[in-house]
C-alpha cells in the first residue's frame, strides 16, 4: 500500500511512470534482490513489465541468485525457462551460474537440460569455453559422466572447427582432478563407474592435446541485453 501511494501521488497510476520513476522502480528491485525479499522483487518485476520497461540481463542474473540462497532453485527455473519460451536466448554468464547453482543442489538432470537447449544454437556460434567447462564441471559433480563425456565430445568437434576456440589446460587439469574423486565415490555404482572409466581416458587424451592459449575469464564475457516480456506466476510466493 505504500509503494501504491507513492507511485500515486504525483497523480500517475502505477503502469505509466516516467523514466525516473522506472528507474527508481529497478533500483528498489535490485534493493529487494540483495535483501532477498522474493515477493517485492517480483511485484516490482511485474510493474516494470508491464511499464513495457527495458531491463538488462543482470536483472535476471540478481532475481535468479535472489532465488537460490532463498533456496528456490524451482522458481530459478521456472524464470529461466519463462526465457526460452518468448524465444530469448540467456547469456553465458546466466547459464554459468544455472548450471552451478543445479550443481549445488544435486539436479544433474537440470544441467544436462540446459546444456542441451545451449547446445540446440551453439552450431552457428560456439558458446564461450568458460560455459562449457562450466557445463561439464556441474555435470561431473552430480555424477552425471555419461552427459559431460557428451559436452566434451561436441567441445572437441567444435575446436577441430574453430582454431580459435579451446578449452584452457587449466579447465581440463580441474576436470580430471574432479573426474577422478568422483570415480573413486561411485566405486558402488559399477554403471556410473564405467561411464567415468570412459570420460577419464577421454580427459586424459585432451589434457595431452589441449593448447595452453589464454582464455578469458568469466567476468569477461559480455552480458547481453535479455528483455523478457512474458506472464510469470509467482503465486505460490
Amino acid at each position: 500500500a505504500e509503494e501504491n501511494a507513492q507511485e500515486t501521488k504525483d497523480g500517475q497510476s502505477p503502469d505509466e511512470g516516467d523514466a525516473s520513476n522506472a528507474d527508481a522502480r529497478i533500483a528498489r528491485l535490485i534493493n529487494a534482490c540483495q535483501q532477498d525479499d522474493l515477493k517485492r522483487a517480483f511485484q516490482l518485476y511485474d510493474k516494470l513489465r508491464r511499464m513495457e520497461v527495458r531491463l538488462f540481463e543482470g536483472v535476471y542474473k540478481l532475481l535468479i541468485e535472489s532465488c537460490i540462497r532463498a533456496q528456490r532453485l524451482d522458481l530459478a527455473l521456472r524464470l529461466y525457462e519463462a526465457l526460452k519460451v518468448s524465444g530469448q536466448r540467456p547469456s553465458n554468464r546466466l547459464v554459468c551460474v544455472l548450471a552451478e547453482c543445479c550443481a549445488r543442489e544435486m539436479q544433474g538432470d537440470k544441467v544436462h537440460a540446459i546444456w542441451r537447449d545451449w547446445s540446440i544454437g551453439a552450431e552457428t556460434e560456439h558458446p564461450h569455453p568458460e560455459v562449457v567447462a562450466t557445463l561439464v564441471l556441474a555435470l561431473i559433480r552430480t555424477m552425471l559422466p555419461g552427459a559431460a563425456t557428451e559436452v566434451l565430445v561436441v567441445a572437441t568437434r567444435w575446436a577441430a572447427e574453430d582454431m580459435e576456440w579451446a578449452l584452457s589446460a587449466e579447465h581440463v587439469d580441474e576436470m580430471v582432478t574432479l573426474a577422478r574423486r568422483a570415480a573413486e565415490d561411485a566405486g558402488g555404482m559399477p554403471e556410473v563407474a564405467a561411464e567415468f572409466a570412459h570420460l577419464n581416458h577421454g580427459l586424459g587424451e585432451l589434457r595431452r592435446c589441449t593448447r595452453r592459449a589464454p582464455v578469458r575469464q568469466c567476468s569477461d564475457i559480455v552480458m547481453e541485453d535479455v528483455e523478457l516480456d512474458v506472464d510469470l506466476d509467482f503465486a505460490d510466493l
